[in-house]
């Protein structure tokens, strides 16, 4: 993905765009055009590369219609709550944007009551062939707050290298095929591999009575980067609130706890914080001596020019069901926008547009689009079978990870502090923790 960027970069730079000036209200614009502005900054896309090619968007954008002036307006800083900040002083001083994307889950929350619902908007396009799960995502009350860009399904990255070494079979690449050996892919089965292909510095597997977990140099399994929600929805989908509105924790998330903290304190096929921060400060799939991840596609980037051969495999099932965790982002129309109508038509511009989709790593939403974005993205990754994310769409987990909760900012961090405190403590009562989370949520979902 950077190298696409890149790429992109010097062809533009090239051409002589020049990028817009960042945090700033909207640049003059014809009169005969209807201004739009977009505001860039309540997530991805702050960054330099990233500005060139939503610059390079906003000029063939005007350049195909004479109706709307697109304007960019890019708060510098990036991270959802810097980004609220500005898009809050721009609110505040009377000079909202019209549109404002991409963001996710925690960016709508921030805002929850000037979204404007898009749904009567764009009655007119084909956004009811949107996967339920995704468009659903973002519907608030019956309402329509934002326009998915795109799916960023989970996979199971695998390091070819280390199954080599250890004579084993790759993981399956594709739904409902079995392991090499026979057996069904669960999550199970992964964990076996796991424990073979943890390693100690005497070359011992984690399952030989010799291995010595203190001196561990290469590990079966690691989340990457994953959030604690995240960590649960391998096992199914939440959400953690039962119909009443109050905290529940389901009782797979508990299972899925107790499953990572025993694999990281009991059976050590799970590097611990303390070990992680010494695979590439916290880089640990990309250290080459973890031999799977569970992680999204936005990682693909980070695995460029990895010194060791990889690929990607179908997400493991559990109790008989596969659940493909995913995130998306979205883009939304303000409800101050005057220019309503043209500003849902930016909106669905930017929700469809194959650069800007390559650029946030999300597959598109549309059927018509995603045969051309998997294989520009092979193209990035020679070798790297990507067919596997686009299968996983039809596992997508209903809600996934990043689904609402009450006070979602508030309660979505405090999933990551037990995920942080299971991996830091080797002695702790989890049961205990666990349900002290639920009531800590139920708390925030009150406050």
């Amino acid at each position: 993905m950077r190298k696409s960027i890149l790429s992109c970069v010097g062809l533009l730079l090239s051409l002589g765009l020049i990028l817009p000036a960042c945090d700033q209200g909207a640049t003059e614009v014809p009169q005969e055009r209807v201004p739009i502005r977009w505001f860039v900054g309540l997530g991805p896309g702050t960054g330099p590369e990233a500005q060139v090619v939503e610059a390079a968007f906003v000029e063939q954008f005007n350049a195909s219609q004479d109706e709307i002036e697109l304007v960019l307006d890019v708060a510098p800083g990036g991270g959802v709550f810097v980004g609220a900040e500005a898009l809050q002083r721009r609110i505040d001083a009377g000079d909202p944007p019209d549109v404002v994307g991409p963001t996710g889950t925690i960016g709508l929350d921030q805002f929850s009551d000037i979204w404007m619902d898009l749904e009567p908007l764009l009655r007119d396009t084909d956004i009811d062939t949107v996967n339920p799960a995704v468009i659903g995502t973002w519907r608030v009350e019956g309402r329509l707050s934002g326009l998915p860009t795109g799916v960023n399904p989970a996979v199971i990255y695998y390091n070819r290298d280390l199954f080599d070494a250890a004579s084993l079979p790759y993981p399956p690449r594709q739904y409902g095929e079995p392991y090499a050996d026979g057996d069904l892919w669960t999550i199970e089965k992964m964990e076996e591999l796991a424990m073979r292909l943890t390693i100690d510095a005497a070359g011992n597997e984690a399952t030989s009575p010799d291995f010595d977990p203190d001196a561990i140099v290469q590990w079966g399994f690691h989340w990457q980067w994953e959030s604690g929600t995240g960590l649960a929805n391998l096992f199914g989908p939440g959400p953690a609130v039962d119909e009443s509105g109050s905290a529940a924790i389901p009782e797979h998330w508990r299972e899925a706890y107790h499953w990572y903290y025993d694999g990281m304190w009991e059976d050590h096929f799970i590097p611990n914080a303390n070990e992680v921060k010494r695979l590439m400060d916290g880089n640990s799939f990309a250290s080459g001596r973890v031999a799977m991840a569970h992680s999204y596609l936005w990682y693909l980037p980070r695995l460029t020019g990895a010194s060791f051969e990889w690929n990607v495999a179908a997400v493991p099932s559990y109790v008989g069901t596969v659940t493909v965790d995913w995130s998306s982002s979205m883009v939304g129309v303000l409800s101050t926008s005057e220019h309503p109508r043209e500003a849902a038509q930016v909106a669905y511009a930017l929700a469809t547009s194959p650069e800007l989709l390559a650029l946030w790593g999300n597959i598109p939403v549309l059927e018509n689009l995603q045969a051309d974005f998997v294989t520009a993205i092979k193209g990035e990754y020679p070798g790297v079978d990507l067919q596997v994310a686009l299968d996983g769409l039809d596992y997508l987990s209903d809600p996934p990870h990043v689904g609402l909760m009450p006070n979602h900012a508030v309660a979505y961090a405090r999933f990551d502090v037990l995920r942080d405190l299971m991996a830091a403590r080797g002695e702790l009562n989890l049961d205990t923790e666990i349900d002290r989370l639920e009531m800590d949520l139920q708390a925030i979902f009150v406050e």
